[in-house]
């Protein structure tokens, strides 16, 4: 019988036309079909294609309704992946409702490779992955071992699937399987906190005792709670006890206290700088007793007694007073040669940091200004983003106090009103135009890291394999890795959420490319709908890149000194101030440049590093005052004027310098912190973590309230709950109903737990709501410099330099002159704008001066001036005898003209206000006293570029509103009314 073949080569299917009338490769019907397009002997073969056939259900059978919504195929290694879900989500956008407690989400694994029951496998699960039959992934890639989908739901995911098969239960949150990682949003902490307990003394006391070990207390300690108030003495042997600066009251019942003091220490000087200057007054000395005037100043056993004049140095053990002297046993022993009658002696503290054997390089530091920051490396080699930086890890040598030397063959001095006379080192300042001792003292500084979760836990949660501790100069643009905290080295014991590093001056040993140092982000979309791989990207499409922020916040911005200590645990004793921070025992000598202007703003950022642009404060119609108090918050922009300082105490309105803190920026927030809700479209909300815990504040017996130490505010009725019963096991309830005030919750059926156990609630649920804040301040003002110079002088009479003469009137009013020496050239340029190869003398400068310190007629010792915003031109700019400033043409020694016999260049100022800073010049003859040690600043250059700058200061935006919901009111400052200043105006 003859073979009929007919090939499809038109491919076409025909209804139109009756069987009979088909025309060939045309046909008029087909099921399951495909025509081969093949270039062999097949081509245009119709074929059946091969139906579907049933895989296995994963043991899932019985859950209803469970469907397919995406899948991707691995040729190489014969596998496939599903993932599969239950839950669909029934808001009107369809994302609004997240996957609840108990559905059904899951990542399905087919091996073709293996066999029986081995081929199936559940390699992730659970309602985290927050998948909604609604939205089915379309784009989906598998590159090696990492598999990459993104739903239009949620943050785009990856896990790598090679450990998920290992491990069903490897990822189990969020933060382990979103592409864009986890932002690490606090800075280091540099303090360190010590609590002591079981402390016996009550009432107002220095000294106190108890019955703690008191080896981690040191002398310069701070007491948490108090202002100005310190440890003095500690007692590290029993009966063990420690001694304050002052005399304080803990409160009625408190038994514990805490201490807080910076961890940026100098830990290779045995004694701190001379504080107790003293003379010996009795010859007849043993070998081992030495009698001196008894000074203002308490001494006490352990410290170092030096002899300058001779170079002398023991150590005293003991101290007795005899009539108005002090005895002082010294070791080893001395003769009267080393400690002559009337010389003088300096006492030092010993150093209560000191390490004899400390192996670091003790002068790393001495001409740094170091940050550190962190991030984290995690399991699939990634890396977060940088931390925010510390501030510098700077104490200046003696504190930044100028300090006082005994010149060599100095003349006997008296003692007057109990204090020797002694000399100072200004003179040697203005002579060098540097402060020489002012570098960095610090040594050691011990970097506490906040980690999200408890050291031990780390690893598991959020899947770091590596803490990278980093590290930059504030010279340089190269942020450098200091050490590499390998997982293996953290504690497996340590319920702590911190990683402490004890840097000791080590040098980094690897630089951050340039890509890691400009990255601020992770370029990862909120959400998108299609996913792409090209080479060794992947590319997102029809994507949401960032969230919006709040149009603006209700805060206002201050400048005053820094608050007290505070403790980091419960305990809160004190009561000099409603406010507390510990900025000023972690930067102790840090403070706010004075006479700038700064601009503070907030950004916010969710968990995982997608930050807001700068949210400046609503401007609002008056000051503001926490609590009717006498800080000024005023806006978000701030002027920082120069502080006044004061001599006498009794003069209101200045400031100690041995008391002063420092100044700091202050937040006052006062419209209820971030808002949950915001007009702007795309506002995200605030972050809701959908899992929260509470431990048993009673033990509960067959009862349906359970009561817990605290209460988490975004729990509602609804929630659900899980525990343990101790009768039972395990359960998993609703809560029936909240009350917030006794922080008690209702379920519906009665349960037997333990007090102190801990339930968890799955509730409400945001994660890429605002998670974390700082702050950040933008300061146009540039570098500056100091200029140390000799002093400032009036303008002889008979002065060669050339002004008219008005009758009765000094010829020059209000108008002074300086030299300038060493580097005080450079930082005082002349105006080279037109310049001839042989000028000597040149038309001016164009820096403006603000005169800080210096002298004048009634005290020409130097102290402070208090200008304002007053700032002195330079009207006059060349050599001492090319100016005129001498009274001969070729003799430029003048008396009140520092260094003028060398002919240095000089300069002549004078203020914008007729302010007077200077000392008039003496008729010649007359004994002068110069130097007259004078510091200006010189006005910095205004940069064009609007750049805020981060800050240390960063925090969760939860902790902020709650801190704003429960912290002190706010007044405004109303005006005075000008027909009675007495009264407010009021609106």
């Amino acid at each position: 019988m003859a073979e009929i073949r007919n090939t499809f080569v038109k491919s076409k299917m025909n209804k139109d036309l009756d069987d009979r009338l088909l025309s060939k490769g045309e046909y008029r019907n087909a099921k399951n079909v495909q025509i081969s397009r093949s270039e062999g002997e097949d081509v245009g073969a119709l074929e059946n294609i091969l139906g579907n056939n049933y895989l296995n259900d994963w043991g899932l059978g019985s859950i209803s309704n469970l469907e397919i919504i995406g899948y991707v195929v691995d040729q190489a290694k014969e596998r496939a992946y599903f993932l599969a879900t239950n839950y669909s989500d029934v808001s009107g956008s369809e994302i609004d409702y997240p996957a609840p407690y108990g559905a059904s989400c899951y990542i399905l694994l087919f091996d073709n490779k293996l066999q029986g029951s081995l081929k199936y496998k559940i390699i992730v699960q659970g309602s985290f992955l927050n998948f909604s039959i609604t939205h089915p992934i379309y784009g989906i890639n598998l590159i090696e071992d990492l598999l990459f989908w993104t739903d239009n739901r949620n943050q785009p995911r990856k896990i790598n699937v090679e450990k998920a098969i290992e491990n069903i239960s490897y990822y189990t949150n969020e933060d382990q399987i979103s592409v864009a990682k986890y932002y690490p949003y606090k800075a280091p902490q540099l303090w360190e906190e010590v609590c002591i307990s079981n402390i016996t003394t009550t009432g107002s006391s220095t000294t106190f005792v108890t019955t703690d070990d008191t080896k981690d207390l040191r002398a310069g300690m701070a007491l948490a709670g108090f202002s100005n108030t310190y440890i003095k003495f500690v007692k590290t042997t029993s009966p063990y006890s420690f001694t304050l600066t002052r005399s304080r009251d803990l409160g009625s019942g408190v038994t514990s206290a805490c201490f807080i003091e910076t961890s940026s220490k100098d830990v290779t000087q045995e004694y701190l700088t001379p504080s107790i200057f003293t003379r010996v007054t009795d010859d007849t000395q043993t070998s081992t007793l030495l009698p001196v005037y008894n000074p203002s100043s308490e001494i006490l056993d352990n410290m170092q007694i030096t002899c300058p004049g001779t170079g002398a140095v023991r150590t005293i053990t003991n101290v007795t007073t005899v009539g108005s002297d002090r005895e002082l046993t010294l070791s080893p022993s001395f003769n009267s040669s080393q400690f002559p009658d009337g010389a003088l002696v300096t006492i030092a503290w010993p150093n209560p940091n000191y390490v004899s054997s400390w192996p670091g390089d003790e002068d790393y530091l001495s001409d740094k200004f170091v940050r550190f920051a962190y991030r984290f490396k995690y399991d699939d080699g990634e890396y977060s983003v940088i931390s925010p930086f510390t501030q510098p890890a700077f104490i200046p040598n003696n504190n930044g106090y100028i300090p006082t030397t005994i010149p060599e063959g100095s003349p006997t001095t008296t003692v007057t009103g109990g204090d020797p006379v002694v000399f100072d080192a200004l003179g040697a300042i203005a002579n060098s135009t540097i402060l020489a001792f002012f570098e960095n003292k610090v040594q050691q500084v011990k970097i506490k890291i906040p980690l999200p979760y408890a050291q031990n836990e780390l690893e598991d949660k959020l899947k770091v394999s590596e803490i990278q501790i980093l590290y930059k100069e504030s010279d340089g643009l190269a942020i450098q890795i200091l050490e590499e905290v390998k997982a293996a080295d953290f504690d497996s014991t340590d319920t702590s959420e911190y990683y402490v590093y004890n840097y000791q001056s080590r040098r980094p040993f690897r630089v951050l490319p340039e890509r890691e140092t400009l990255r601020v982000y992770d370029k990862v979309p909120i959400r998108a709908l299609s996913q792409s791989v090209v080479g060794n990207r992947v590319i997102y499409g029809n994507f949401i890149d960032k969230h919006s922020p709040p149009v603006n916040l209700t805060y206002s911005v201050a400048v005053s000194e820094k608050y007290r200590a505070e403790p980091a645990n419960s305990l809160k004793v004190g009561t000099s101030s409603n406010y507390s921070s510990n900025c000023s025992m972690a930067y102790p000598i840090h403070t706010v440049k004075q006479n700038r202007t700064y601009q503070v703003g907030i950004v916010l950022a969710d968990k995982y590093g997608r930050q807001s642009d700068v949210i400046l404060s609503s401007i609002t119609d008056f000051q503001q005052s926490p609590d009717g108090g006498t800080t000024v918050f005023d806006g978000s922009t701030v002027y920082a004027p120069y502080s006044k300082g004061r001599i006498s105490s009794s003069i209101s309105g200045y400031i100690q310098p041995e008391d002063w803190l420092g100044n700091s920026l202050k937040v006052l927030f006062s419209g209820g912190g971030i808002p949950e809700t915001s007009t702007n479209e795309g506002y995200p909300g605030l972050y809701k973590s959908g899992k929260y815990t509470g431990t048993l504040n009673a033990a509960t017996t067959a009862s349906s309230i359970i009561s817990l130490t605290s209460l988490d505010p975004n729990i509602a009725v609804g929630n659900i709950v899980t525990g343990i019963d101790t009768n039972t096991g395990a359960f998993v309830d609703s809560i029936k109903s909240i009350d917030t005030s006794t922080n008690d919750i209702t379920v519906n059926n009665d349960y037997t737990i333990a007090v102190g156990s801990v339930i968890t609630i799955y509730g409400p649920e945001n994660k890429l709501g605002w998670y974390s804040y700082k702050i950040v301040v933008k300061q146009l003002a540039e570098e500056y410099y100091n200029a140390f110079l000799g002093g400032f002088t009036t303008i002889l009479e008979n002065a060669k330099i050339q002004a008219p003469a008005v009758t009765g009137q000094n010829r020059f009013p209000n108008t002074f002159a300086t030299t300038l020496i060493s580097d005080n050239v450079n930082k005082i340029p002349a105006d080279l704008g037109t310049v001839a190869p042989e000028q000597n003398q040149f038309g001016t400068s164009d820096k403006r001066l603000n005169i800080l310190i210096g002298g004048d007629n009634d005290k020409e010792y130097p102290h402070q001036f208090y200008f304002g915003t007053s700032t002195a031109g330079i009207s006059g700019y060349g050599k001492v005898l090319d100016l005129g400033l001498s009274t001969s043409d070729t003799v430029p020694a003048t008396a009140g003209l520092f260094a003028s016999g060398s002919n240095p260049p000089s300069i002549i100022t004078q203020g914008s206000n007729n302010e007077t800073y200077g000392v008039t010049q003496p008729d010649s003859g007359t004994t002068f006293k110069f130097p007259i040690f004078s510091v200006v600043e010189i006005e910095p250059p205004v940069s064009r570029l609007e750049i805020y700058w981060e800050t240390s200061t960063a925090g969760l935006v939860s902790e902020l509103n709650e801190q704003i919901a429960t912290g002190s009111t706010v007044d405004p400052i109303l005006p005075d009314n000008p027909t009675n200043p007495s009264e407010p105006v009021t609106f």
